[in-house]
C-alpha cells in the first residue's frame, strides 16, 4: 500500500473519530440542557441518534443502555399522547 493511501486511510479515521465525539458531546449538551434547564422529555429521537454514535464507536453496551432508554421514552410518548410518535 503506498504512503499516500496509508496516510489518507489514517487522516480520515482521526476525521471520523473526532466528529463521532463531537456530535456525542453535542447530544450530551443537549440532553443536559433539555433536563435540567428547560425540563422537558427527551425525544426519544435524540437517544437513539445517541445509541448509533456509541455503536459507531464500537461502544456496544453503552449502545444497549441507549437504546432501551430511547424506547422507554418513545414508550412514554406514546401513553401521553397516545400514538407512537
Amino acid at each position: 500500500m503506498s504512503k499516500i493511501i496509508k496516510l489518507k486511510l489514517a487522516f480520515n479515521f482521526k476525521t471520523d473519530t473526532v466528529c463521532v465525539q463531537g456530535a456525542m458531546s453535542a447530544y450530551n449538551t443537549a440532553v443536559s440542557i433539555l433536563k435540567n434547564n428547560v425540563g422537558i422529555e427527551i425525544p426519544p429521537e435524540i437517544y437513539n441518534n445517541m445509541a448509533a454514535l456509541h455503536f459507531w464507536q464500537g461502544n456496544l453496551d453503552e449502545a444497549k443502555v441507549t437504546v432501551v432508554t430511547e424506547l422507554s421514552q418513545a414508550r412514554r410518548q406514546e401513553m401521553k399522547w397516545g400514538v407512537f410518535l
